[in-house]
């Protein structure tokens, strides 16, 4: 068996800790791969899990890099066509749109920042994060880059509007929808190659792993979770999960109830 665990809202709770509980249940699984998956990039994830956290593989960026967790090396790496990267920025700043443009995979934490007409109330708590890695977008642009970040407002009519607009890319392009993990309110609309996601980084990792489909877990709390959710036999959402999520998926309990080892306890893995 494969368990692929989202990090933010799923594994971790209010505290940004994982719980005893979860802990225990990870570390007494040793015939089932234990994945931990995210949006945040590399560094980002390993500010929140210790090194002896007991997991297998981590699938960062939202599928655009895969690591071995012990000895971090890279197994998988995809990033934006340079070609197309230069055509986006400049739709995006036409369009007054804010974002940040990463750097190639594993380095996704530097990033170059441009503000639009409208500047989100997350912005400045986002760039005092990364402060040694950060610069405003000049005339050189990472090249190749991971990923560009657009950060919207809270409305939903600005996320279709702005993913409306990339209608031409979508040849090129992957389009995810993520919740702020700032404050938890803004919408942020997440532009990789047209290969990324983490539906289709489970998948990468099962065929390098030789798991069948059959054999695969999956449990996760936002909309960026849900190519993987769609991927897996056994998909579930914590109970914080939004109700469109919660309407399509069986629901366990709230992150900060220990979802985790409730669904390895449910069903019974080893």
């Amino acid at each position: 068996m494969i368990l692929f665990t989202d990090i933010d809202g799923t594994l971790l709770n209010d505290q940004n800790t994982i719980s005893d509980k979860n802990l225990t249940a990870l570390r007494k699984l040793k015939n089932t791969v234990k994945v931990a998956i995210t949006g945040r990039n590399l560094l980002s994830a390993q500010r929140v899990l210790p090194p002896n956290t007991p997991f297998d593989y981590l699938i960062f960026s939202n599928g655009a890099g895969i690591i071995h967790w012990k000895t971090k090396n890279l197994i998988y790496a995809k990033n934006l066509e340079p070609n197309v990267t230069q055509k986006l920025i400049a739709h995006l700043k036409n369009h007054g749109i804010t974002f940040t443009l990463h750097k190639k995979i594993p380095d996704s934490h530097y990033y170059q920042y441009y503000i639009g007409s409208y500047k989100p109330e997350d912005f400045d708590a986002r760039n005092e994060l990364y402060l040694p890695f950060i610069a405003p977008l000049d005339d050189k642009p990472f090249s190749p880059a991971s990923a560009i970040i657009c950060m919207l407002s809270k409305q939903e009519k600005h996320f279709e509007y702005v993913k409306n607009s990339l209608q031409p890319f979508t040849s090129h392009i992957s389009i995810t929808r993520t919740t702020s993990p700032i404050n938890h309110q803004n919408i942020w609309l997440e532009i990789y190659h047209k290969k990324v996601n983490k539906g289709q980084a489970a998948k990468i990792l099962c065929d390098f792993l030789h798991i069948n489909y059959d054999q695969t877990i999956a449990i996760g709390n936002d909309f960026n979770d849900l190519k993987l959710l769609e991927f897996v036999r056994y998909p579930f959402v914590v109970d914080n999960a939004p109700d469109l999520l919660k309407q399509r998926f069986p629901t366990t309990v709230h992150h900060n109830c220990s979802a985790i080892a409730e669904i390895i306890e449910t069903l019974n893995l080893d």
